[in-house]
């Protein structure tokens, strides 16, 4: 396959990671991502691509845990639509670094800016759409009035999503901006609105913490320590106010729920998860915080099988990806997906980007 056919794949599977749609089982992504990550394989084994060693090697070991993952979750007896979905996700990550390596510093970035503007117009026309169909089951007293328009969303089934998503959108445009000084203040504006629009608090923080980050990136080691003294700082002080809203100290709550429940599971259980999705079943509650995906649904060993699989994709990507992977964690302890396309979309797309001779070299 030629570099264009290439750029055309990893496009079309950006389109097909952004537009989700709450109810859907046949989404686009799982449509096309299969077909992209197989093409991929044929595509690095037919035309002999070649990897560096060191780099070969941390590759091989994302591709080996990430099967690993797949089949713990199988035999634990994941939810099955859950489980395809994380299973796809890390598949594409895979399959859209294999297709975009060899392509330009200039393609993969319009490719970003692209898709990250296909995510902004679809959540703002969500957003929209939320705000004329609010959900009046919320409409209770005590419940903050905005909650009403937080459900019946195009995308998913609930508007923190969407915040995940322009969150991790957010990371992938600065940091083009950050290592190739791309414009972006019209996008980020839009970005924004449409993140200020999911009511989605979580979110908005997310998108402050990317600042921060930026900020850790370009410092050297004495400023870093400031950064973090200060983000932390800032952190401390907002727990005062965060305690007192309900929805906040809900996740507390699912914590001390996971606990109890934990303890009660067997050795089997705890050790490899309950599987992914099944947080309620356990627990008579949904995840919610990545605290308990991890611990709950992962278990000890899926866990360390999930935080070596980070640190080697951190490896590969030179660090890089966690303009992604930073805010998307800010959101872990709120209400997220174990596992969203887009976000490994652009995981694929920076990891591809830090190998770029021109960037580094």
């Amino acid at each position: 396959m030629t570099t264009n056919t290439n750029s055309r794949l990893v496009y079309w599977a950006g389109v097909a990671s952004v537009f989700y749609f709450s109810g859907l089982v046949a989404q686009p992504i799982y449509l096309i991502g299969p077909f992209v990550i197989i093409l991929s394989f044929l595509y690095v084994f037919s035309d002999k691509v070649r990897f560096p060693n060191l780099f070969l090697i941390g590759f091989f070991a994302v591709i080996v845990l990430s099967v690993i993952l797949i089949v713990l979750q199988g035999i634990v007896g994941a939810n099955t639509g859950v489980l395809w979905n994380f299973s796809l996700c890390l598949l594409l990550y895979i399959g859209v670094f294999f297709l975009s390596y060899k392509d330009t510093a200039e393609r993969k970035i319009f490719i970003i800016k692209k898709i990250a503007w296909l995510i902004i117009i679809y959540s703002l026309i969500d957003g929209v759409w939320r705000f004329f169909h609010p959900n009046m089951e919320q409409a209770f007293p005590g419940n903050p009035y905005f909650y009403r328009f937080k459900d019946n969303s195009l995308m998913f089934e609930d508007s923190n999503f969407v915040g995940v998503a322009l969150a991790v959108s957010y990371g992938a445009l600065k940091y083009i901006k950050t290592q190739f000084h791309v414009r972006i203040k019209l996008i980020t504006f839009f970005l924004y609105l449409a993140t200020v629009m999911t009511f989605s608090r979580a979110s908005v923080i997310s998108l402050l913490a990317v600042e921060f980050f930026v900020l850790f990136w370009r410092f050297n080691k004495f400023n870093k320590i400031i950064i973090v003294g200060v983000f932390v700082f800032l952190i401390s002080i907002s727990m005062h106010y965060l305690m007192e809203d309900g929805s906040f100290r809900t996740k507390f709550y699912i914590i001390d729920l996971f606990i109890d429940g934990f303890n009660k599971l067997s050795i089997e259980n705890q050790m490899l998860g309950v599987g992914l999705g099944n947080s309620l079943e356990h627990i008579g509650i949904g995840a919610h915080s990545v605290v308990v995906i991890y611990g709950l649904e992962l278990g000890w060993f899926g866990t360390f099988l999930q935080l070596l699989l980070l640190l080697f994709i951190t490896f590969i990507s030179r660090g890089t990806v966690w303009f992604v992977y930073f805010p998307y964690y800010i959101n872990g302890f709120s209400l997220l997906p174990i596992a969203i396309p887009v976000m490994f979309f652009f995981s694929a797309m920076i990891t591809s980007l830090s190998q770029n001779k021109d960037v580094y070299d």
